[in-house]
């Protein structure tokens, strides 16, 4: 591999989903230098990037890794505007001096974009709780710079932790990918040590209250319970036990925010067997009850 991951450590700075506009400037072009590291992975469009390693066509699928300092010329075509996930983030040293590198290769379209699209748009979906297609439609500006074009900037949070992890695992696959130093077949098994892993988190996040899923997902990759266990933590960086809990915890926030069910209701969704047990973990979590913790938005919201 290009880098020596083991000695680095991955902050995500921010990460959202967003269409750029029309009227991107009069010629449909922006020029400028990246402040920091850019992955972005175009899900719309039809445009082009010119780079130092060359110039590189952005459609459906493409995958970009956007280097520090590195100055960068993009068009679209009008008529055809790019939508593209980013995730902006930051490659420190053991001891916390920033990192940057011009390698691996900023163009990573020829990698697995379908994989790359799942994860992104996985770290995304952590990073803001709510509905990835309510993106945000932006003008860019000619001194606004791809670093500066997001949304949701992160914490210390269980999610915030995960995404990172996952966002980590991600670029050690693209960097493995680049590299001629890479060794397929360890490639292949982290990539579906992934793939698994992800397909359980996205499942635990459409219907948190049933985690049978991940056994059903753990018996199809022909993984022990324990086994797959460690592979989740592993791509996460938190076991699947504890994914549930935040995802109910966080969906609970949610309902009491926005519902009028009642406390003993929004336990037996989230698949509590019963509203004690529900409120003393949401109060581990959360720090307030969640009698609490209601009162405390309305207020807000009055």
């Amino acid at each position: 591999m290009w880098l020596d991951w083991k000695n680095i450590e991955v902050k995500v700075n921010s990460a959202g989903r967003a269409r750029w506009r029309r009227n991107v400037l009069r010629d449909a072009t922006w020029s400028g230098y990246t402040r920091d590291n850019d992955l972005w992975v175009v899900w719309a469009g039809d445009g082009q990037m010119e780079a130092p390693q060359g110039k590189f066509k952005l459609e459906p699928g493409s995958v970009l890794w956007m280097k520090p300092g590195i100055f960068y010329d993009i068009t679209q075509k009008p008529t055809n505007t790019l939508g593209m996930d980013f995730i902006h983030f930051s490659l420190f040293d053991q001891c916390g001096v920033k990192i940057k590198t011009t390698a691996p290769s900023d163009n990573l379209s020829a990698f697995d974009s379908s994989y790359v699209q799942q994860i992104s748009r996985h770290i995304v979906e952590l990073m803001y709780f709510g509905d990835i297609n309510n993106f945000i439609d932006y003008e860019l500006k000619p001194s606004l710079k791809p670093s500066n074009i997001s949304t949701h900037n992160i914490d210390l949070s269980d999610a915030a932790l995960s995404a990172t992890s996952l966002l980590k695992s991600l670029l050690i696959d693209l960097d493995h990918f680049n590299s001629v130093k890479s060794s397929r077949n360890e490639k292949k098994a982290d990539l579906y040590h992934r793939q698994i892993a992800m397909k359980a988190a996205m499942k635990i996040r459409e219907n948190p209250a049933d985690a049978s899923g991940i056994h059903t997902l753990a018996n199809q990759a022909g993984y022990s319970n324990d086994y797959f266990a460690r592979v989740f933590k592993g791509v996460l960086g938190i076991s699947p036990q504890d994914y549930i809990i935040r995802t109910r915890i966080k969906k609970a926030e949610q309902m009491l925010s926005s519902s009028a069910y009642n406390i003993e209701n929004i336990a037996l969704e989230l698949g509590y067997c019963d509203k004690y047990f529900f409120s003393k973990q949401f109060k581990a979590k959360t720090g307030l009850s969640p009698r609490e913790y209601r009162r405390k938005q309305e207020f807000h919201g009055a």
